[in-house]
């Protein structure tokens, strides 16, 4: 085989010892990858970049998510999107009212009645003007129903009226008479309840608040307002158990007057109409 062939071992083998044999403290002279052109890791590495920054949502939208959450019952995510409207310097003064008024909800929902009173004396303070000074003062009164500031209830009830007539008048004069009740004040309670029996609302709870007035005035020995109440639910109640219930009503009602020739008529007639209803095992 031709020399020539062995001689780039030979030249590595020299190199090799030549390195092995340098004084100490001496590095032999290594080819700069860079000058001579070769790759290198700092070559090849991509530029660093700084990061994007995270876009920021407008506080309208914000709103409308806190919005949303109120009505999916998330109170505690609404009251995070609300502050953060509060919180953020661009908000407009709409958005911020609008902000305001969900916090203030969000907080009464959460059975945190001292704060909703405190947020929304603010509010009321400072936005006169607002279209939302209704509600604000809606709001309230439930908040001040829950600390059971009868008369401040009352009182924001009434200034919704006001602000507000004809939308849903007939739930604000029960919670009028409920503030009533709380001022043991039976007469202007009945007097309350009368108006939201008069303003319009779905039938159901039309009679469930007739009964309640009924039960009242049972309490407060009016067994014919009473009845009265109880016979204006069966002129529209088509069900025979809850007929059955409301007649028997009546028979206690009588009772309880000590009308006990109309009372054993009413049992009897419970008794032969309804004949599988506990009502008539009752009667």
């Amino acid at each position: 085989m031709p020399v020539k062939q062995y001689f780039p071992l030979t030249l590595m083998l020299v190199l090799v010892l030549s390195g092995c044999n340098l004084p100490a403290g001496t590095t032999p002279n290594m080819p700069d990858p860079v000058a001579t052109g070769s790759p290198s890791e700092a070559a090849t590495a991509p530029p660093a970049t700084a990061p994007l920054p995270t876009p920021t949502r407008p506080p309208d939208l914000i709103v409308l998510e806190g919005e949303r959450d109120l009505h999916n019952g998330d109170w505690d995510a609404a009251a995070t999107a609300f502050q953060n409207v509060l919180n953020n310097p661009g908000a407009t003064q709409a958005e911020r009212s609008a902000a305001k008024i969900g916090l203030a909800q969000a907080a009464l929902e959460q059975g945190d009645f001292a704060m909703t009173v405190s947020a929304l004396d603010q509010f009321i303070a400072e936005n006169p003007d607002d279209p939302r000074l209704a509600q604000a003062y809606f709001l309230r009164g439930d908040a001040r129903l829950g600390t059971s500031d009868w008369a401040g209830a009352i009182a924001d009830y009434e200034q919704y009226l006001t602000l507000r007539p004809g939308v849903i008048d007939s739930y604000v004069h029960e919670r009028i008479g409920d503030a009533y009740i709380g001022l043991v004040n039976y007469d202007e309670a009945l007097a309350a309840y009368g108006r939201a029996l008069e303003a319009p609302r779905y039938l159901v709870g039309e009679l469930i608040l007739r009964e309640r007035v009924a039960t009242l005035n049972r309490s407060l020995g009016n067994p014919d307002a009473a009845i009265a109440q109880y016979n204006a639910i069966l002129d529209v109640a088509q069900n025979d158990g809850y007929r059955a219930s409301i007649q028997f009503y009546i028979a206690q009602t009588l009772f309880e007057a000590e009308r006990f020739p109309q009372a054993y008529e009413q049992f009897r007639f419970v008794f032969e109409t309804y004949p599988f209803r506990y009502e008539a095992y009752s009667s």
